[in-house]
């Protein structure tokens, strides 16, 4: 059972807007993982913008 999540940067992030992408994303483990739909897990946390530091930096 593959478990995916993803981080997004925008809390605001629309309902459909994220449906699409778990569904993008669904899509993905089984195109190219061969994982089964029914068992794939798509998890969406949406944080604000300064909560994440790349190379130290916000």
């Amino acid at each position: 059972m593959p478990y995916l999540r993803v981080t997004v940067t925008d809390p605001d992030l629309p309902a459909g807007t994220r449906h699409l992408l778990a569904e993008g994303l669904t899509g993905l483990a089984v195109s190219a993982l061969g994982k089964d739909r029914a068992r794939t897990i798509v998890q969406i946390n949406a944080v604000e913008p300064g909560s994440y530091y790349v190379d130290g930096s916000p």
